[in-house]
């Protein structure tokens, strides 16, 4: 009996991470394909590349993949059309977000004054 659970043991050590090397390549498998997948839509909607990128992290047991779209500052026009298009497509299992420029401000915020050249 006792050699049963030492065999057992000493499988499961050798096994498991296997088991878990193959699921984790499997899931960024399809979120390579995700990522084809939407640019390709991204692409189709601005009649050819354009400056959005699109960033694809595979999801894992506690987090949802990420899809994340972004643009250079003062390029965002371009996000909002894609955006309908790329919703519609993510697949279950994913999230969809929009990384925003450094230089974008918050609407409502005032702009800043420009600095005064000095002599």
């Amino acid at each position: 009996m006792g050699d049963w659970i030492a065999l057992t043991v000493i499988a499961l050590l050798l096994i498991s991470p296997l088991v878990w090397r193959v699921w984790k390549d499997r899931q960024e498998v399809r979120a390579l394909s995700v990522r084809a997948e939407i640019q390709g839509i991204v692409d189709h909607c601005l009649h050819g590349q354009s400056m959005v990128s699109v960033w694809v992290t595979p999801g894992s047991l506690r987090r949802p993949g990420r899809i994340e779209l972004s643009v250079p500052s003062g390029w965002e026009p371009l996000l909002a059309d894609v955006w309908p298009a790329v919703l519609a497509r993510v697949p279950g299992g994913y999230e969809l977000v929009t990384m925003s420029p450094r230089g974008l401000r918050p609407e409502g915020r005032p702009k800043p004054e420009p600095l005064r050249r000095a002599a």
